[in-house]
């Protein structure tokens, strides 16, 4: 899958043509906008319409009839036509203060094209409202301009591509009733809500086209949040108190004591300034609800030989969550997270989020080489490589000449190992192995990438953005043109070379 943008004034980055492949690099120097770029594609691959044109008279039908058919090209041409309107629409203008606590900064989306990578079969599972014309007494509640909620109908759907035809069919449908002593003609008069369907159905649908189902960001400033894991934890109680307190004020307002209004008025002002000064940008709240919720989630093993190449070759031990807290275990020993090396701080999130990942997940890594010794960084660009290999999507932001040159190692070898196979010249197939074996790392054929699958990009000081993945014919190991690291090198050794030149002259005058 391929998304294709045009974008201009996103911060300091004044124009860019970003084609995001299942592995894309941006480098460059500080404050170029890697970031601002790196996280609006994570929202725009993250968005999802609410309602994407799927009429409620076909949601009625398949409930009833448990299958309906639509035209496949016709429901993705409403849908992508839907996404990218909302993400003009409503995306671009929450962007900064949602993600960087930024007010009215530009950005303008000159184009946004997706080449969908269509998967065939997508099943998901939710829950409808069932309402009706039902009110226990004649209280007040908080349901007085709605019709009052008697329980949900559960269900699991499907969504089945066959050739242009799309087969939307429910598999489970099981009805719950929480109202006791519901009235006689409840059965004639209640009312689901068919809505809370069409949601789920545009967001099924976004993983039929190849959208990724599951999605991360691991900031740079990640070691520092678990210092931050308690403060989420209160921010998190005073919300649920703030709202149950507001539930309790519409349900049992007092119309005679004025007074009692007016103190719990004030007391929920004040809680929700308390809430508001826990208040951090949605990139690290859902950084920290992972934290808080990472053990609640299913493990897949869809990516466990990525982690045992990252707990046997880096971490060297074993990250378990004991007592509601995560601990490094080494050998024998064993510590508390905060108190681990700084490698293993920096590597914990990603070990963890791949032990949950499905295929086709997506994961945005800012500068993977933190607190990393070069091989070890060589060791992490080759475990990210057999990651997006396995299905995983992977942008990063990376500093880290390792970082490339291990990328342009991998896809020269990719290039290499499928040119043999073409020719046929088995000869060469030992001596070729033999060279990805070679010390000091081993790299496993399962990490060769594939050239096609991967992008990368130079943000420049000038507000431009390079696609630096053109092969120059001259050179055909290059893969990836980072003369900016080069460049910088060259100065060094040539600052170096002048100093030696001093260094002899002074030599010969002491003589």
């Amino acid at each position: 899958m391929e998304l294709i943008l045009d974008i201009k004034q996103l911060g300091p980055v004044k124009d860019s043509r970003i084609v995001w492949r299942p592995l894309t690099v941006f480098i460059g120097p500080n404050n170029t906008g890697k970031t601002y770029t790196a996280y609006l594609i994570y929202g725009i691959l993250t968005a999802v319409p609410v309602s994407c044109k799927l009429e409620l008279k076909k949601i009625k039908t398949l409930f009833s009839n448990k299958k309906i058919r639509l035209n496949f090209e016709s429901v993705k041409k409403k849908w992508i036509e839907v996404w990218q309107k909302g993400i003009k629409k409503y995306l671009i203008s929450d962007f900064w203060e949602e993600n960087f606590v930024i007010k009215n900064a530009p950005i303008v989306i000159e184009k946004i094209e997706l080449k969908p990578e269509i998967v065939n079969e997508v099943t998901f599972e939710g829950s409808l409202e069932i309402t009706g014309p039902f009110v226990e007494d004649e209280e007040p509640t908080i349901f007085d301009f709605f019709w009052d909620f008697i329980g949900k109908l559960e269900y699991k759907a499907s969504l089945v591509k066959e050739k242009q035809s799309l087969y939307v069919s429910i598999l489970k449908q099981e009805e719950h009733f929480f109202k006791d002593n519901l009235p006689d003609n409840i059965e004639e008069e209640k009312e689901i809500e068919y809505r809370g369907f069409h949601h789920s159905f545009c967001k099924a649908f976004a993983t039929l086209l190849g959208l990724p189902p599951q999605s991360f960001i691991i900031p740079a400033e990640r070691t520092a949040f678990f210092f931050y894991k308690e403060w989420f934890i209160i921010k998190d109680k005073l919300g649920e108190i703030l709202t149950r307190w507001q539930l309790l004020k519409l349900q049992k307002k007092s119309k005679k004591d004025q007074s009692i209004n007016n103190k719990r008025t004030e007391l929920e002002e004040m809680l929700y300034s308390v809430v508001n000064e826990f208040r951090f940008p949605k990139i690290y709240e859902d950084f920290l609800d992972f934290l808080l919720l990472i053990e609640k989630a299913e493990p897949t093993k869809t990516y466990e030989k990525v982690i045992t190449l990252l707990e046997e070759k880096l971490l060297r031990g074993k990250i378990l969550i004991q007592s509601e807290n995560f601990w490094f275990h080494y050998g024998e020993g064993a510590v508390e997270i905060s108190g681990a090396s700084s490698c293993v701080k920096a590597l914990l999130l990603l070990e963890k989020f791949l032990r949950i990942a499905k295929k086709r997940a997506f994961l945005v890594i800012e500068e993977p080489e933190l607190h990393l010794y070069p091989e070890s960084q060589v060791i992490l660009a080759i475990a990210l490589a057999m990651a997006v290999n396995l299905g995983l999507r992977v942008l990063l932001t990376t500093h880290s000449s390792y970082i490339l040159d291990t990328f342009n190692f991998l896809a020269w070898s990719y290039r290499i190992r499928e040119k043999i196979k073409e020719i046929g010249l088995s000869s060469l197939e030992e001596r070729f192995k033999n060279v990805l074996k070679a010390p000091p790392f081993e790299v496993p054929e399962e990490a060769l990438l594939d050239p096609s699958r991967f992008s990368a990009y130079f943000f420049r000081t000038d507000g431009q953005v390079e696609d630096i993945r053109k092969i120059p014919k001259d050179v055909p190991e290059v893969d990836i043109d980072w003369s900016t690291f080069s460049q910088v090198s060259e100065a060094l050794w040539e600052k170096l070379s002048l100093l030696g030149e001093l260094q002899d002259e002074i030599i010969k005058k002491e003589q």
